[in-house]
């Protein structure tokens, strides 16, 4: 088996007795963060899958794109974000601190939009896709998309600091597919 990957058989796998293998195996695969200290594990069901991931990772960590990740959910950060917006520690990418009515319009996306659809993942877990996916649901809703824009303000705030502070690698905000506003003028 290649280092770094590890056959995983079902419970009722003879292999397990010293038999024959009766299962479908998956593999998993891992990669040591130096900088986090701790092991980063994905499952895959063919052995290439987890090589090329595995792979992938190694290249990713050393570009800094990978962090392992952080037991804190979108909700958490987002409401610890909240809180240092409305004391003033957290200000705008001008230096500002919030308005007031900026911050509950953020607070009202979130809990009325984000939260119910990724506020229990993992901030460090969160893809492009899933925000994507987001959007277009909300689009399919029949929201502007004006609308849509300003519903994950918030969270490209959230992840803007996550991102500075090295919380997460990649942003999954970056490169998002949002339509523009053909509003009659």
């Amino acid at each position: 088996m290649a280092e770094g990957i590890e056959t995983r058989h079902s419970r009722a796998c003879t292999s397990r007795e010293h038999g024959g293998c009766n299962c479908k195996p998956s593999y998993q695969a891992q990669v040591w963060s130096r900088r986090d200290k701790k092991v980063i594990k994905r499952t895959f069901p063919s052995l290439a899958a987890a090589k090329g991931w595995r792979f992938d990772a190694s290249k990713d960590l050393r570009d800094g794109k990978l962090r392992a990740p952080t037991p804190e959910t979108l909700r958490e950060a987002g409401d610890a974000w909240l809180e240092g917006a409305k004391a003033g520690a957290i200000r705008t990418r001008s230096g500002d601190t919030y308005k007031p009515s900026a911050l509950r319009g953020y607070e009202a996306a979130l809990t009325t939009r984000v939260y119910p659809e990724l506020g229990a993942a993992k901030l460090s877990e969160i893809q492009r896709r899933d925000v994507q996916e987001l959007a277009d649901r909300l689009l399919a809703e029949g929201l502007d998309p004006s609308t849509i824009r300003n519903l994950l303000m918030p969270l490209r705030a959230i992840y803007r600091r996550a991102l500075r502070r090295g919380v997460v690698a990649v942003s999954p905000m970056t490169g998002l597919e949002l339509r523009a506003s053909r509003r009659a003028g």
